[in-house]
């Protein structure tokens, strides 16, 4: 029996599923044969679970056996059935977790084979209906209500599935203090839909390792949420602060954390005209983003931003236009950190930074009266910019300072990463009597380990150097709340370290993802640079 599938099951407003599982797989019997099969071998890719929920008294959970093939199709119904409490299992026990069980009034499993479907369980190619059964509760467990197959001999076994609603708690999960990283404001525009990374809310070396539940209940506008991250649609006329919480378990069910993000929603310009001055001040990241930065600002109706610098782009972005480039400066280069950005005043002694497209002297540094050299901003300010004052500041400095740093004694390390950002604030404070500073976080990095063969020849590892990025982001926050004068743009929630760096590079992401943390950006600068009203 063929159908055609479109919107299988309803408008997905809360998914979360798709390939995680509590622990070691399960083993399922294959019917008559006294062999076991591990439900292991029968993981689907992401794209093939689909979970929803209109709400909290319904769960509908969409499988598509499709890349399976006759593996699944030559099993006994004993193991397909198997394999489905499993896959079910697996999304009920988030909601047991969540203590939300209680709640449930309808659970779905449709079990489909068909090509070509989308992360919304759409698909325009027809499709084979293996099994759709509707569950409800009875007392602790979920009983079957109603069963179909287009398997006539499967029927019976399918109203005869029982699952448990009892709660297996995995307990409370050790260092969660160290482990985390809690970002208190995410920034949006009307109308500009943005995704949120869960990766960086926890650290571990698996992308998957952990599961994120949304509670969106209390947004006014549309979200999806997946496994990886939840996208957010705030629409015109949305413009505020709302709440959103996220509770976080790892994969044995362990509890991590709840932590509640404030969703800032900007209209989609300043609401009065806005001259701005900016600076932005990076490594080799910083010499990308600042223009397709600038191109978004500059074509907002009531903004007027100058980018200043003494640094023109050298490198240009795949599939821009040369006319984006003119006109914009950084004080960003592939070799500065933010110990040399402090000290450095000249190269050293046959260091072509033309031919190197690196520029290690510090823009910021001369040398004084006593033939030392220093940071001298008033003088900078005076030679470099004329004499104007800054209104805003984008510093992304610190990911070099990290990556020298010894997992072994990294305290160390980030104590002098810590004192000098401090010390950079406090000097780029002086640009401008109301400059406001916010300090981009650093970018998820690729998950492919061939990525950082390729970009840095074996010389760095992915899992050492995402340990250190998060210490140095924790330093970084904690700064921020110790001295309150200056806001952290949480792009380490920008960007997909999983599907983002299709260009072979460790860290440097191709155009459209770099356009896509832009809109971070733009959301902070829209929120902290306006001209007041």
């Amino acid at each position: 029996m063929k159908y055609r599938l479109i919107a299988c099951l309803a408008l997905l407003l809360a998914a979360c599923g798709g390939g995680g599982g509590g622990g070691d797989q399960a083993s399922v019997p294959i019917a008559g044969s006294g062999e076991t099969v591990s439900a292991a071998d029968f993981e689907l890719s992401n794209a093939n679970r689909v979970v929803s929920s209109l709400s909290s008294d319904d769960l509908r959970v969409l499988v598509n056996v499709e890349e399976l093939g006759n593996r699944f199709a030559d099993l006994g119904n004993d193991a397909k059935i198997g394999l489905m409490k499993e896959w079910l299992g697996e999304e009920l026990n988030l909601v047991i977790a969540r203590g939300e069980q209680n709640l449930l009034k309808t659970v779905e499993l449709a079990v489909v084979s068909v090509e070509d479907m989308n992360e919304y369980g759409s698909s325009d190619e027809p499709f084979e209906l293996i099994a759709l059964i509707n569950l409800v509760p009875d007392g602790d467990q979920l009983v079957v209500q109603t069963a179909e197959s287009n398997l006539r001999a499967l029927e019976p076994a399918l109203r005869a599935i029982t699952l448990s609603l009892e709660s297996e708690d995995g307990g409370v999960i050790k260092d969660a203090d160290f482990l985390t990283n809690y970002v208190d404001t995410y920034y949006l525009v009307e109308g500009q839909p943005q995704q949120f990374f869960f990766e960086s809310l926890v650290l571990s070396e698996a992308v998957d390792h952990n599961y994120y539940i949304v509670d969106q209940r209390n947004l006014p506008f549309k979200t999806t949420a997946r496994n990886r991250y939840v996208e957010l649609f705030p629409q015109a006329g949305d413009a505020g602060t709302y709440s959103m919480r996220i509770n976080m378990y790892t994969s044995e069910n362990e509890y991590i954390g709840r932590h509640a993000v404030n969703l800032i929603v900007s209209p989609p310009t300043c609401e009065v005209q806005t001259d701005l001055n900016a600076l932005t001040i990076g490594h080799s990241v910083s010499t990308s983003w600042p223009v397709l930065f600038a191109d978004r600002m500059r074509n907002l109706e009531t903004v007027d931003l100058t980018m200043n610098g003494t640094q023109e782009f050298v490198w240009r972005l795949p599939g821009t236009d040369e006319s984006i480039y003119e006109g914009v400066f950084t004080e960003s280069s592939s070799a500065f950190n933010l110990y040399n950005i402090l000290r450095t005043g000249e190269n050293p002694p046959g260091y072509d930074p033309v031919a190197s497209k690196q520029h290690v002297r510090s823009p910021f540094v001369f040398k004084n009266e006593a033939g030392d050299f220093a940071v001298d901003m008033a003088r900078y300010k005076r030679d470099v910019l004329g004499g104007k004052d800054i209104d805003l500041v984008i510093i992304n400095l610190g990911d070099n300072d990290a990556w020298g740093a010894n997992l072994e004694t990294w305290e160390t390390r980030m104590e002098r990463v810590r004192n000098d950002a401090n010390t950079l604030i406090d000097h780029v404070k002086e640009l401008g009597p109301d400059v406001v500073v916010g300090y981009m976080m650093p970018l998820n990095y690729s998950h492919n380990q061939n990525n950082w063969k390729l970009d840095y020849k074996g010389r760095y590892d992915y899992w050492e150097q995402k340990q250190k990025r998060h210490m140095f982001i924790k330093t970084i926050r904690a700064l921020e709340a110790e001295r309150g004068d200056f806001s952290v743009i949480p792009t380490d929630f920008s960007l997909d370290g999983a599907n983002d760096y299709p260009n072979f590079s460790a860290l440097h992401p191709p155009t459209d993802p770099t356009r896509d943390y832009v809109e971070q950006l733009v959301a902070w600068s829209l929120h902290h640079g306006c001209a007041p009203q």
